[in-house]
């Protein structure tokens, strides 16, 4: 089974803004066609690196390998 939040987006860019100018940034980038959208806020450490779906919180954990090389190393 392919775990789609593990999977390395070849391509894919994450850009942290300070909250202040994250609005302006998103209507930038949209206004020159690039789509983008906010996923996420930069909190302290101790709060680990958690993942929210449908209200509730989870631990995010790392993976060893990416998601489509163990998938590939199977088939």
């Amino acid at each position: 089974k392919l775990d789609l939040l593990h999977l390395i987006a070849s391509g894919a860019l994450l850009l942290a803004t300070p909250p202040d100018t994250t609005a302006a940034v998103t209507a930038g980038l949209h206004a020159a066609g690039i789509p983008s959208a906010v996923i996420g806020k930069v909190r302290p450490a101790s709060f680990g690196v958690l993942l929210r779906d449908r209200g509730c919180y989870r631990p995010l954990t790392p993976t060893a390998r990416d998601e489509l090389a163990r998938l590939l190393d199977h088939s």
